[in-house]
């Protein structure tokens, strides 16, 4: 298990500054008390490009358990209902098409006309350490081209 376990939460709509600011507040101020069977998790909160909410935690001192996983999962319903915004839906791949992103629901993916310089973002990763190398890749070759054939 990787010692940086992230959580991907995506938004089809890109979240403004703002509201970004308002959302890692308080995500921050829980994650502050976040515990795993009362042992402090250590982890941050971030976006990255407008529409991806991630949670980063440090499992070298604690590991996440099942039951503080599902008490981060009812604070990001709280986040939802609070800011009328959609973090959950698994249904949709995102697509990088230059600065754009195109939110795709899976089932839309076999008639949408790919360009050859579009990219997936991959949000299969659950470990922190490989944002930089795997988090936007080609489609092409990754286990996301089955969706578009």
């Amino acid at each position: 298990m990787p010692a940086q376990h992230l959580k991907i939460y995506p938004s089809k709509v890109p979240v403004n500054i703002e509201l970004q600011k308002q959302i890692i507040s308080k995500l921050t101020d829980f994650l502050a008390t976040w515990k795993a069977h009362g042992s402090s998790l250590k982890s941050e909160a971030f976006f990255l490009y407008d529409h991806f909410l991630c949670i980063n935690i440090n499992e070298e001192y604690t590991l996440a358990s099942g039951c503080s996983l599902d008490t981060l999962s009812n604070f990001i319903l709280k986040i939802e209902q609070t800011h009328k915004i959609s973090l959950n839906d698994r249904a949709f791949t995102y697509i990088k098409r230059g600065e754009t992103t195109i939110p795709l629901a899976f089932n839309a993916c076999a008639d949408f006309e790919l360009q050859p310089n579009d990219l997936v973002y991959n949000l299969m990763l659950t470990d922190a350490s490989q944002l930089a190398s795997n988090f936007i890749i080609p489609i092409k070759g990754s286990s996301f081209e089955r969706l578009f054939v």
